[in-house]
């Protein structure tokens, strides 16, 4: 994604268009893939780190309207909404948007791809 950040900036005499491009990092979403699916919950339960569809969208429309958020612009919506650095991030966790996942999910999601593969 950083690496087409200058298409924003394309030569004046190419008669090239500007295209922004920019990122949206979300942290774990509140939808029906999660809440309808009480097994799925349980491995999360009611910990932090929730951002509504509604709260995704939001930043989108930040990131296509604000003048500060030039091509290569990430914006991490958890907790916060943070701008990601373009080098030497902390990421999530430096951030305060890091969402822990409980013991079993990564069993479940091996579980779950093997049923798809074996074509259950």
């Amino acid at each position: 994604m950083r690496s087409l950040a200058r298409l924003e900036t394309p030569p004046s005499d190419s008669k090239l268009p500007k295209i922004r491009v920019t990122a949206v990092a979300p942290a774990r979403i509140l939808t029906p893939l999660w809440t309808d699916n009480p097994d799925k919950m349980k491995m999360v339960g009611d910990q932090p780190g929730w951002v509504t569809p509604e709260d995704v969208a939001q930043v989108m429309i930040d990131l296509v309207e604000g003048e500060k958020n030039i091509g290569g612009t990430i914006l991490e919506v958890g907790s916060t909404v943070r701008r990601g650095e373009p080098y030497d991030d902390p990421g999530p966790r430096g951030g305060g948007n890091f969402v822990e996942n409980d013991p079993g999910y990564e069993d479940d999601m091996w579980s779950q791809l093997k049923k798809q593969l074996d074509g259950e």
